[in-house]
């Protein structure tokens, strides 16, 4: 079919199948006209074969496998990009599988198979680019950008920020700080509500942009940078969902209101967003505001050593964010890692490399944990190394400070310094996980409780 021989291996997925014409090349051939004897009387037609060309990826090779080996034992993914180009250095989903096994000539192959499609974590479901999430806190500097171009918000804007929220009739909504019986915020300015992920100040933004009839603020915001499209990656992505007052219509038949900007100044309501997406979102936050297609094709080469395509940024756009409020998102960024109450502060400490990040924790559900999320970029503007951006995603394991967090601190360790080097909390030592112990007794310290995978 199509001019294969039977024996010949066809791409199915992935890079192979979006270049298969490359990398198969086109046979050769000449049609001749034979007699009754099989003996042939002359030559009709003939074409000369092209030579099949060799597809490069951009992965990095040692940091695939760092990452792979990072998020070992989760369901979830891993995106690593060079921020101010696209690249994509690693994209990384797990559970994964074995490639060989689809190969008929494996000697487990049947049965290789057969486990790969009955595995009920779906190894082959591609989380990193069409694993469709909400995005929970992740999603504030959106909103914060939405909020500063408003001209109703500056970054030193003080809100009090309590345990409750009961600025819409018959709700009340709470911070984190309730749920983890913690003294509320009080006071505070936006930067600080970004550095502190105050949800009572992000349901606040919400409403008041509506109330000010601006309830598209923050969808267009997020349109703006990237979400709720395809990425335009080679190997194809899933567009996510972001809820605006047309989709309220058309899914739902109802009038977009003040609830559905609250739920959406969190990353929550009905949005959903790829691993993928996030990562290019930061990396316009990082680099100063363009949004880059994130490309995994670094050239395409024949044996003979013609390139026939070779990578280059590909710019997709410039955010809509003045210069200095983007400054002012990521020096809050910065202040989630180094600030006292930062909430990801205790997960960087004593790793000396220059990073902005925000944790994420994403309701998935009644009955099920949160979705952990931790992105963020390095600004180390080192000639050896590009920054890069980092998205980690852990599905249904909780707080993003608790699980999300060590695995991107573990990728930024392999890729600055070719080894990781911070234990996880989980871990006794580095890709060992802590064995039950006796629960104490009265003489004994209680250890501190550490999470479980």
């Amino acid at each position: 079919m199509n001019g294969y021989r039977r024996d010949e291996f066809v791409g199915q997925r992935g890079l192979e199948a979006e270049f298969e014409t490359e990398l198969r090349g086109k046979p050769g051939g000449t049609l001749y006209l034979t007699n009754a004897n099989d003996q042939v009387i002359k030559a009709l037609a003939s074409s000369e074969p092209e030579l099949p060309q060799a597809v490069y990826s951009t992965l990095d090779r040692d940091l695939q496998l760092a990452a792979q080996q990072a998020i070992a034992g989760f369901n979830g993914a891993i995106v690593v990009l060079e921020r101010d180009t696209g690249k994509v250095l690693s994209l990384v989903s797990s559970p994964g599988f074995d490639p060989n096994l689809f190969d008929p000539q494996h000697p487990y192959s049947t049965e290789g198979i057969q486990d790969i499609y009955n595995n009920i974590n779906r190894p082959l479901f591609n989380r990193a680019a069409d694993g469709e999430y909400p995005a929970g806190s992740t999603f504030k500097m959106i909103t914060m950008a939405a909020a500063l171009e408003s001209d109703y918000f500056e970054p030193d804007t003080i809100y009090n920020c309590g345990w409750e929220f009961r600025d819409l009739p018959g709700v009340v909504l709470y911070d984190w700080t309730y749920e983890k019986e913690k003294p509320p915020q009080g006071e505070i300015t936006l930067m600080q509500a970004l550095e502190r992920s105050c949800n009572p100040y992000f349901f606040h933004i919400g409403l008041e942009l509506y109330n000010n009839e601006m309830e598209t603020a923050i969808p267009d915001m997020a349109k703006a940078f990237g979400l709720g499209s395809s990425t335009g990656i080679e190997i194809g992505d899933q567009p996510g969902l972001i809820p605006d007052p047309e989709t309220r219509q058309a899914l739902y038949n109802q009038q977009w209101g003040p609830g559905d900007s609250v739920n959406l100044a969190i990353g929550q309501s009905y949005m959903q967003s790829t691993p993928l997406q996030i990562a290019r979102y930061i990396a316009a936050i990082g680099n100063g505001g363009t949004l880059y297609r994130p490309q995994l094709v670094s050239k395409i080469q024949n044996a003979e050593g013609i390139v026939s395509h070779e990578f280059e940024p590909d710019p997709q756009g410039t955010v809509p964010v003045s210069p200095e409020n983007l400054q002012a998102i990521q020096d809050a960024m910065v202040q989630v890692i180094r600030a006292p109450k930062g909430t990801a502060r205790n997960r960087f400490l004593g790793l000396n490399i220059n990073l902005a990040g925000k944790t994420g924790t994403a309701t998935s559900g009644e009955y099920s944990e949160s979705h952990s999320w931790f992105a963020g970029y390095t600004f180390e503007e080192r000639e050896d190394n590009p920054d890069i951006v980092v998205v980690v995603l852990v599905e249904h394991q909780g707080e993003g400070s608790e699980w999300a967090a060590p695995i991107f601190r573990r990728v930024v360790e392999s890729y600055f310094f070719g080894q990781p080097y911070a234990v996880y909390p989980w871990e006794s030592q580095i890709g060992v996980e802590k064995t039950a112990t006796p629960t104490p007794g009265p003489e004994e310290l209680e250890e501190e409780a550490t999470p479980t995978p």
